[in-house]
């Protein structure tokens, strides 16, 4: 099992003019390949949250520049509770692009009609929404997700899927400079069944 938290700093979350809410994700991904993760947005004393679960949507917008947010929250959007599913893989894709366009919010009748319309509410013999089906996450993206469960607390950021590349496969760089003025690569620590590193350039 795959089970980490960071946390991300704090904000001002209330508009009181002081950043005084310390702001987390936590996140796991279970033996069988279920991902869940959600994010908690603390009061002033850390003893209640003002926000917390599904408001990973809401902690993007608070970190918009903060990296590891960013890629979280992405994996979150596509793979969260992705054993509930309610539709095909090629279903899904369908209504998240109907859901993409303005004014378009989630309503089991208007998926369905909108299913119908163009001839996917059935696919392969199987109706949306008849029953709760399992999208198993790609190895690369679950090989993800643990690797960040690897790293101490702040540095998740420098280890993030850029280019294409897994975070196994992406040489971070430490900031430091060379001595002709030029970015040491710092390479990701290895894992003795890790696949090889290669340079980013």
């Amino acid at each position: 099992m795959a089970k980490g938290k960071v946390t991300l700093g704090k904000v001002d979350f209330n508009r009181t003019g002081r950043k005084a809410n310390e702001v987390d994700i936590e996140w796991e991904l279970t033996p069988d390949g279920r991902f869940t993760a959600s994010g908690s947005i603390w009061d002033a004393n850390h003893t209640d949250t003002l926000s917390g679960g599904q408001n990973l949507e809401t902690i993007a917008r608070l970190f918009p520049r903060d990296e590891r947010v960013q890629r979280i929250v992405k994996v979150w959007r596509n793979w969260h509770l992705n054993d509930l599913k309610a539709g095909t893989p090629s279903q899904e894709r369908v209504v998240n692009a109907w859901l993409a366009k303005k004014g378009n919010k989630y309503d089991y009748d208007k998926v369905v009609a909108h299913l119908k319309s163009i001839g996917m509410y059935e696919d392969n013999g199987y109706r949306y929404g008849t029953r709760w089906l399992k999208e198993e996450i790609p190895t690369d993206i679950k090989n993800e997700i643990r690797y960040w469960s690897n790293f101490p607390q702040g540095e998740l950021g420098d280890y993030l899927d850029i280019g294409g590349l897994s975070p196994y496969e992406r040489v971070a760089t430490s900031g430091k400079r060379g001595r002709r003025g030029k970015t040491k690569p710092r390479k990701v620590p290895s894992r003795r069944t890790g696949p090889s590193l290669r340079m980013m350039r």
